[in-house]
């Protein structure tokens, strides 16, 4: 059985079960984008668009689903970075949404990852 990007998914979602720790719900964030962005990049490669395999791969998927006329797949993506950089970066002050941030990261990831799927 060969790994993929929604595996992310599956550990994100295992991260938050029962009383995660901070360090845990983070993560889970990370791994939700992941999921979407790696999914979003294997489309893009598909389809015959270029993405790096760099930090600009980011923006270069967003770039592509838009040019494909996702532009609301390109916003969740987007919105999922935002998350995965604050979770992964803001770390000055606690956060008393962080669960809630990690399970609308886990939703939107999935629904990402179902419409993608989901495109010709």
């Amino acid at each position: 059985m060969s790994f993929t990007g929604s595996d992310f998914l599956t550990f994100a979602q295992n991260l938050v079960l029962g009383s995660p720790t901070e360090a845990e719900l983070r993560n889970a964030i990370s791994r939700a984008y992941y999921a979407a962005f790696l999914r979003a990049r294997e489309y893009c490669w598909h389809k015959g668009d270029i993405v790096d395999q760099t930090g600009r791969a980011h923006e270069q998927a967003r770039r592509n689903l838009q040019r494909r006329g996702q532009r609301h797949l390109s916003a969740d993506l987007l919105n999922l970075h935002l998350l995965r950089k604050n979770a992964d970066y803001d770390i000055t002050f606690p956060k008393p949404d962080l669960s809630a941030e990690a399970n609308a990261a886990e939703q939107l990831a999935a629904m990402v990852i179902a419409a993608i799927d989901a495109l010709p």
